[in-house]
């Protein structure tokens, strides 16, 4: 069983924090218009 010093060497958060950035990304690309509505939901839901 391999052992790790710190939780970012886990590949699941390594993959969560991936999503995550990939999340940002988009919500970046909608219209101003959703600003508080979708966009501000998703990066939440991400995380």
């Amino acid at each position: 069983m391999e052992k790790f010093s710190h939780f970012r060497q886990l590949e699941a958060w390594q993959e969560a924090h991936k999503l995550v950035l990939m999340v940002y990304q988009a919500a970046k690309m909608f219209p101003n218009e959703e600003r508080f509505g979708l966009v501000a939901q998703m990066p939440g839901a991400a995380i």
